[in-house]
């Protein structure tokens, strides 16, 4: 499959909806449209939005320059809180 098959804005919706329905993993739309459009996006999930365009935001992959990063740093925490029996 590609984007000629499932148009790119509504992939995320239905990974999403396979994992919480279907895998009953806990997951989150955001992090669905950063896989299916990778690198920094600009997301839109405004009510207006979301109706007009039928369920689903605006998104936009936005050029990024590496060499103009800052520093990045990670962080995690030992013993989070529990987000589901799986995530």
């Amino acid at each position: 499959l590609d984007d000629s098959d499932i148009k790119q804005a509504l992939q995320p919706n239905l990974i999403l909806s396979v994992e919480v329905d279907e895998l009953h993993i806990n997951a989150g739309l955001q992090d669905r449209v950063v896989q299916v459009y990778g690198g920094i996006v600009c997301m839109d999930f405004s009510k207006e939005t979301m109706e007009a365009n039928g369920g689903h935001g605006d998104y936009e992959r936005l050029p990024l320059d590496y060499d103009a990063l800052p520093p990045l740093w990670l962080a995690f925490v030992a013993d989070p809180s529990d987000s589901g029996r799986m995530h």
